[in-house]
């Protein structure tokens, strides 16, 4: 399947189910997609700097890269991650045994830190681990990932900038 979000274009080959919560989840925050697949699910935000007309782009980026510095960008993603578990429990949707939270952050690849991704990465885990979302019991919490669009392609579906 494939979807969009900014001018990310995401290929989601071995999804069974793409939902975008979004608007009906509305006042909670949730993330950009949740995607069903046999074996798991994945809620996935985007953030990217590169949605920004050219002219604006470095300014955006530059903003971006000072949130997840300052853990600005951290604690908006856990409000996502707390919001899409929030929805999908109203909702009666129950995901599967394995569920990830992944954050892909779109920045060029000159602009990657992968340091600050993992620091943020290990600090949202700190937090789920403490204190959830929980999806079937306290020892199931979300395996939290921060990519950047290149990570993501290495290890998942492809995703291109349109």
């Amino acid at each position: 399947m494939r979807k969009t979000e900014g001018r990310l274009v995401f290929e989601f080959r071995t999804a069974l189910q793409v939902e975008q919560f979004e608007v009906e989840a509305q006042p909670l925050k949730c993330a950009d997609f949740v995607i069903t697949e046999s074996d798991a699910t994945w809620m996935i935000e985007v953030t990217e700097a590169v949605k920004a007309p050219d002219d604006e782009r470095r300014k955006a980026l530059a903003e971006l890269l000072g949130q997840m510095t300052s853990g600005k960008l951290m604690k908006d993603m856990l409000m996502k991650l707390y919001g899409t578990h929030a929805h999908l429990a109203l909702a009666g949707v129950m995901p599967t045994k394995k569920v990830f939270f992944c954050v892909v952050i779109g920045v060029p690849p000159l602009a990657d830190d992968a340091a600050q991704r993992n620091r943020m990465r290990d600090e949202m885990k700190r937090v789920t681990d403490r204190i959830g979302p929980s999806f079937f019991g306290t020892a199931n919490r979300p395996i939290i990932k921060v990519e950047s669009v290149d990570t993501w392609n290495s290890t998942n579906s492809g995703v291109r900038i349109a």
